[in-house]
């Protein structure tokens, strides 16, 4: 398949040629590692090549074109739900915009849903390599042979694509509502956060059937923080009102991928986690002391078969370190936990669910985590151990100390 530049919406002849051409000097080598590292990948179409084709239009103009593999069992993202009756016809209005659909209405369907695309985009960060411009439309879906198997995603238009390690290049996109908010400036040093950010504002467009930008003002005030998760919990109860208010975790899924600060994110293997989670319906039970002796066995084997050398041997050592520490301080009365605001909050909740009758336990944070907002009747806090602990009878009484 040759993919030609999008000539359309006002779009210049010189405004293309420059960006074609930068892309042709600067990203073509880069484009090359991208294509070696996803070759096996069932979930990527990366681009495997690049050409010129002349248009004879006054003046005669180049256009830079890429080629991909032709997906011939695969359908875009939107036909797909239509055919699994999650959504009816696509229809578009004059301006483009999708009508009559208002999201996934059961909660097991979008669950379903956002675990298979989270999957796909997981490992393609496996492979070390960043999507950079997740969207319905960049998005397939293949049904598995044999049928019964389970449909899986296939993600096209690598374009955007760039591997892991920061290069220093500009990464800067034109503002759409996927796009991620550090991608504005090209001084950012962007990551594979850039897909997290467009994966939780596509898992929105799932939830309510629209994708708008999030903005960056209210008044004169900046958007930030609980600012954003309220955005979200707005669109969502306007949007989808029966699925939120059945499913308020939706409000903390979504609202952790579209944090401001890229640091505050979570991975896709942290995503795909609290997924597998949401499917089983309760907190996973506690690992035994059983469990944990035969992983540290089966790590012990595998650096024997697997020598680590040099930094990752360093790596290694530090890892084993935090856990030998965390060991001893069992025999304390403190335990210190690190991480981002999302990975407090969740080991927090894991820890409420460890708690007995009779039991108490002192939490002492930094500011940044009780954010003005986070323990209201909605806060994040809250209903996420409320989520946690499946609570129906009991009581639970949070102290909020503030200097």
């Amino acid at each position: 398949m040759i993919k030609v530049p999008n000539l359309s919406g006002g779009h210049l002849s010189k405004e293309t040629e420059k960006r074609t051409n930068y892309i042709q000097k600067q990203s073509i080598a880069e484009w090359e590692h991208v294509r070696r590292r996803l070759i096996r990948c069932k979930y990527a179409n990366p681009i495997f090549d690049m050409g010129i084709l002349w248009v004879e239009i006054p003046p005669k103009t180049p256009l830079y074109v890429t080629a991909q593999p032709l997906l011939l069992s695969a359908i875009p993202l939107r036909e797909w739900l239509a055919n699994q009756r999650l959504r009816g016809e696509v229809v578009y209005d004059q301006v483009g915009e999708e009508q009559n659909w208002h999201g996934i209405d059961r909660f097991e369907n979008w669950l379903s849903v956002a675990t298979m695309i989270g999957e796909g985009l997981a490992q393609i960060h496996k492979h070390r390599v960043v999507h950079g411009d997740i969207w319905p439309s960049n998005i397939y879906v293949r049904d598995s042979d044999p049928p019964l198997a389970p449909a899986y995603p296939i993600f096209i238009d690598f374009g955007e694509s760039f591997l892991v390690m920061p290069s220093g290049e500009p990464r800067t996109q034109k503002e759409n509502p996927y796009r991620a908010p550090e991608r504005e400036k090209a001084a950012s040093v962007n990551t594979e956060q850039v897909d997290v950010y467009s994966f939780g504002k596509l898992m929105l467009y799932l939830a309510v059937g629209i994708c708008n930008v999030i903005p960056r003002l209210e008044g004169n005030r900046l958007i930030f923080g609980h600012k954003r998760r309220e955005w979200v919990r707005n669109e969502l109860f306007m949007g989808n009102p029966k699925l939120v208010k059945a499913h308020p975790e939706i409000v903390d899924f979504i609202s952790q991928c579209v944090e401001a600060d890229p640091a505050g994110r979570p991975t896709m293997v942290e995503i795909c986690d609290q997924l597998h989670d949401f499917s089983s319906g309760q907190v996973p039970l506690p690992p035994r002391l059983e469990d944990i002796a035969n992983r540290v066995q089966k790590i012990a084997s595998q650096a024997r078969e697997n020598p680590l050398e040099g930094v990752f041997l360093c790596l290694a050592d530090r890892k084993l370190r935090d856990v030998e520490r965390l060991i001893e301080s069992c025999d304390t009365d403190m335990i210190e936990i690190n991480g981002t605001r999302d990975v407090l909050i969740a080991a927090l909740v894991n820890l409420f669910g460890e708690l007995r009758a009779g039991d108490s336990w002192t939490t002492l944070t930094t500011p940044t985590v009780w954010q003005h907002g986070a323990l209201g009747l909605d806060g994040r806090y809250l209903t996420a151990t409320i989520h946690a602990l499946n609570v129906e009878a009991q009581e639970v009484v949070l102290i909020e100390t503030c200097s």
